[in-house]
């Protein structure tokens, strides 16, 4: 599909799903409500809300976009290398052992501090085993097994933790898009636009990577300094999201082949632009689908993800039989 025709049709759809998403939701539908309660409930929750699912679905997707290219494998994403492993475990040191902490942990953004302390934490492990081991799949094993030995501690301090702080990680695990305060929406937007506009602009350089470290040195590519500008990026967003939002799955995974197949083309002069764009939509679509009542109640929005993803994932690799191989 011609690049502006996709831009215009997802933005169209961007505005439609975040106007119904301003429109209806679990308090009722806003113009059936008197006019002091729609402005207490659109100003303080369903404009956040929205504008955060439109942040975090656009950032985490971009997030997916660089680790796929700087391992070169469809597969790759902060997950895989264990680097929302890392930031979960800052958020479960907060939330788990805040109480045995001599300070309150609410004062100032912990969580946040402690999600990107941790995803920094992990991204330089990497950067360390890949100078040593130079092979990107030892990389991807190695990732995978962090975030099964960063999960084992996460238990270690669910075992220990009491039934209240048990019960706050339950619920940031299942997602949230609902943060209080603009100040979140201001540190993803502060983190998002710059990476976009690396991505913009390192466009060329990202084309000529996919074609091997030699090629790509042969053209004067900087190889570390370009890899290890992604994986930060990748490091602060995926951080970023996960502290506010919770570990939102999939986004960063599909979001990016969604975007290749629309455009039919891997070039990421548009690809960029339009995965930020259909993570957006992607994640704007999972916090509608949120507020469906369910049994008397609603699904959390990672639950969402994992049923919107997943199928995603397993048509994709039914479409390409290669897909595990490349």
């Amino acid at each position: 599909m011609n690049s502006r025709r996709l831009f215009f049709i997802v933005s169209l759809c961007l505005l439609g799903l975040a106007l119904l998403s301003l429109l209806i939701g679990s308090g009722g539908l806003l113009w059936k409500m008197d006019a002091g309660l729609a402005q207490l409930l659109l100003l303080e929750y369903r404009l956040p809300s929205t504008i955060m699912a439109v942040l975090a679905g656009g950032t985490l997707a971009l997030s997916g976009l660089f680790m796929q290219n700087v391992f070169r494998n469809p597969l790759a994403g902060p997950f895989v290398l264990g680097i929302s492993s890392g930031a979960s475990l800052g958020i479960a040191l907060v939330i788990l052992a805040g109480s045995a902490m001599p300070f309150a942990l609410g004062a100032i953004p912990f969580k946040a501090i402690a999600a990107i302390a941790g995803a920094l934490l992990m991204l330089l492990l990497n950067v360390v085993v890949y100078a040593r081991l130079r092979n990107t799949v030892a990389l991807l094993i190695f990732g995978m097994l962090a975030a099964h030995f960063v999960s084992a501690l996460v238990e270690s301090l669910q075992y220990m933790a009491s039934g209240t702080e048990i019960r706050n990680f339950f619920l940031w695990g299942m997602g949230n898009l609902q943060v209080s305060g603009w100040a979140p929406h201001l540190v993803i937007a502060a983190i998002l636009i710059p990476a976009w506009m690396t991505g913009i602009r390192m466009h060329g350089a990202m084309d000529v990577y996919q074609l091997g470290d030699e090629y790509a040195r042969s053209l004067g590519l900087n190889i570390n300094r370009y890899r290890k500008t992604l994986m930060y990026f990748t490091a602060l967003m995926a951080g970023c999201v996960t502290a506010w939002c919770g570990p939102l799955s999939f986004v960063g995974l599909v979001v990016p082949h969604v975007a290749r197949l629309v455009l039919g083309s891997a070039l990421h002069r548009h690809l960029v632009t339009a995965t930020i764009l259909l993570g957006s939509l992607f994640m704007l679509a999972a916090h509608l689908l949120s507020m469906v009542p369910v049994a008397g109640s609603q699904l959390p929005v990672n639950v969402i993800c994992s049923i919107l993803g997943a199928p995603m994932v397993m048509f994709l690799i039914l479409r390409n039989r290669n897909l595990l191989l490349e």
